[in-house]
């Protein structure tokens, strides 16, 4: 039972999507309206995770370089890790399609 974990560095980024656990990171910005609207959601569900899952956040602001690297072109995206390899990944704003995806590669 946990919060969303922001990302401080590409090295937290590794660390923390390398872990032999599932980690779900939601890229964001603080300019990002659609972001604000589901961080909350997103948050919801961290807290109510099993411990084997893990939420972080990455602002794409702070770390531009490491967006880049990934591949990240649109806000908000969610990818998901496990064991510092994607499982899932959704590029948008529907809620459903974020809880959907969390969900099935989570359970």
């Amino acid at each position: 039972m946990s919060a969303i974990v922001p990302v401080e560095s590409e090295e937290h980024y590794a660390e923390l999507t390398g872990a032999d656990k599932i980690t779900v990171v939601l890229f964001s910005a603080p300019w990002c309206g659609q972001c604000k609207l589901i961080t909350p959601k997103l948050n919801k569900l961290a807290k109510e995770a099993p411990e084997n899952v893990s939420y972080v956040k990455v602002d794409t602001t702070a770390l531009e370089d490491l967006s880049v690297d990934l591949g990240v072109s649109a806000l908000p995206s969610v990818k998901i890790y496990c064991k510092g390899e994607v499982i899932g990944e959704y590029v948008g704003s529907k809620w459903e399609k974020i809880e959907e995806l969390v969900v099935a590669k989570t359970s």
